[in-house]
């Protein structure tokens, strides 16, 4: 285990301090909640901790022990101690936690070690888990002079601020309002989870969504015991929503009003995600890698964590590619056929926003599928006009067997809507077509699913299916993504610290369809690029790139 993992350890056992507050530092703002100036205290102690803004607007300065200065969000609490409070390493040095009722408490030294030491090498505690319960007093001195209340001098990422008595009360304020272990869905005997599929999810999406995540949760989940202060056992409900987006916030209050749950773990969409999306940033509700391409990658995403940005980078890396691999004169048309689904819609759009923004100056144009139309297309198009396809397979068979392909310059078509290598595309369109193609090939993913979840399917009686791989191998990583997060929390129970730990664990993501998956603080979607594919003569049934990964700026 290296220093700063070790250094995470102690970070989590000195969590387990929660004794009384002490009368020596001022009383929590929640004991005054009724008072406006209480709340006033709060959300400027919020602006310093989280923006490094004080109550005046000027910035929050601080010097570190080297003479750097910080200001401003440089100098922020939050950039250290993350939105939680919870705090772990940064390097080889221990960040500590700031909660209110943790900075109240003396430290609690870590659990004894066991095993080797090297002759010569001594084990110390750090400073911070044998520190005195924080007064007032001391809690000024640290954040002046960077000396803590163990007396010892703080890591040198600890900036000695430049803060006033009152802003020092404000910033206690907010501290006091950072918790562990209260959090909804934590019920007395079991923390609650649930996974969200729609009704207009193809069955066999649904069933191998639910088999491999009721499964896996039942299997990692700790077990009861009795005992005082153990971990709870997980419970896993199934969110089944019906087939009318419009009415999902309705029935997504409802069912977190009868049982509430503390995260969504995967899920499955047909066509619509967005209201679920707005439901768990709306609820503060950490949502983790549902199986869906209708991500709409100009919407806030705090507590919403996705596989990639779907559709939205399709059309950005195409874009991209248009813009770089313009005709001479330019493109004069830039025709995108979709069909009403909100995953397409989201793509023509997506495409049209990134065009605009590359300074592409064709006439853009837009249309749903509709097969008279479409027939008359093909004569229409030149060398310097681009066909955009964002179809489902029925659509794209329909419209691929019934028009001839047409001498557009480009021709291509969305992989994630289409069906990847399994795309019903008529022969006479391949030897044209380009495709957008956000994963790996479907050689390497089929061989790292088999690898990495081969033999635990196996175990748990269910059966790799080579149409459903890529969605098996990433439903598996949500799951391990999210139970390595609940393994590490244990009873600290927070979601804003949830949220940080799926934020570090993107190495469980080990069965995900993608060449790269990368998370880390404040990245919301692991895959962040895609392929250009084309179809190989002579026989035009492969996919082979056409260029390199394409990581869209």
């Amino acid at each position: 285990m290296n220093q700063a993992w070790a250094l995470m350890g102690l970070a989590r056992r000195s969590l387990a301090a929660t004794a009384l507050v002490l009368a020596a530092l001022p009383a929590p703002a929640t004991a005054a909640a009724g008072s406006d100036q209480a709340l006033l205290d709060v959300q400027r102690g919020e602006r310093i901790y989280r923006d490094g803004t004080l109550a005046d607007g000027a910035p929050l300065h601080g010097t570190r022990i080297d003479g750097v200065r910080v200001a401003g969000a440089s100098a922020a609490c939050i950039s250290c101690h993350r939105a939680s409070g919870v705090g772990g390493a940064e390097g080889n040095q221990l960040i500590p936690p700031v909660i209110g009722a943790v900075l109240r408490a003396p430290g609690q030294r870590a659990a004894e070690r066991i095993g080797r030491v090297a002759s010569g090498v001594t084990r110390s505690e750090h400073p911070a888990h044998t520190r005195a319960a924080y007064t007032a007093e001391s809690f000024a001195q640290a954040l002046r002079t960077g000396v803590g209340a163990s007396g010892a001098a703080m890591g040198y990422l600890m900036p000695r601020y430049e803060l006033d008595a009152a802003a020092l009360a404000q910033l206690l304020a907010y501290l006091d309002t950072l918790s562990l272990g209260q959090a909804p869905g934590l019920g007395d005997k079991s923390l609650h989870l649930a996974t969200i599929v729609t009704a207009d999810a193809p069955a066999d999406q649904r069933e191998a969504t639910l088999n491999i995540i009721s499964r896996c949760l039942a299997e990692r989940s700790p077990r009861a015991t009795g005992q005082p202060h153990a971990l709870r056992p997980w419970q896993h409900h199934v969110w089944q929503l019906g087939a009318d987006p419009a009415q999902w916030p309705q029935e997504l209050a409802k069912l977190q009003h009868q049982q509430p749950v503390f995260a969504v773990v995967s899920g499955v969409g047909g066509g619509s995600w967005i209201p679920i999306h707005q439901f768990c940033e709306r609820e503060k509700m950490p949502c983790v890698l549902p199986n869906t391409a209708a991500v709409d990658d100009t919407l806030a995403s705090h507590w919403s964590f996705y596989f990639s940005r779907g559709v939205s980078l399709e059309a950005a890396t195409l874009a991209e590619r248009l813009a770089d691999e313009a005709p001479a004169g330019g493109w004069r048309r830039i025709v995108q056929r979709s069909d009403d689904t909100e995953a397409a819609l989201l793509a023509v759009q997506a495409l049209n926003r990134r065009l605009r923004e590359l300074g592409v100056t064709a006439e853009i144009e837009q249309q749903l599928h509709d097969p008279q139309a479409d027939r008359a297309l093909g004569a229409a198009l030149t060398g310097r006009d681009a066909l955009v396809l964002w179809l489902k397979p029925r659509a794209l068979r329909h419209f691929t067997e019934t028009a001839p392909p047409p001498r557009a310059g480009r021709v291509i078509v969305s992989g994630e809507l289409a069906g990847l290598d399994a795309a019903p595309l008529a022969m006479a369109w391949r030897k044209r077509a380009w495709m957008v193609y956000p994963y790996a090939s479907a050689e390497r993913r089929s061989d790292t699913v088999v690898l990495n979840t081969g033999h635990w399917m196996s175990r748990q009686g269910l059966l790799l299916q080579p149409e459903l791989s890529r969605l098996q191998g990433n439903t598996y990583s949500a799951c391990e993504v999210s139970v390595r997060a609940l393994q590490t929390m244990r009873e600290r129970y927070s979601r804003e610290y949830f949220v940080e730990l799926v934020e570090a664990a993107d190495e469980a993501a080990i069965a995900t369809a993608y060449p790269r998956f990368t998370l880390g603080p404040d990245q919301r979607y692991g895959s962040k690029g895609a392929f250009i594919m084309q179809y190989k003569a002579p026989d035009f049934t492969r996919l082979t790139a056409t260029g390199d990964w394409i990581v869209p700026r």
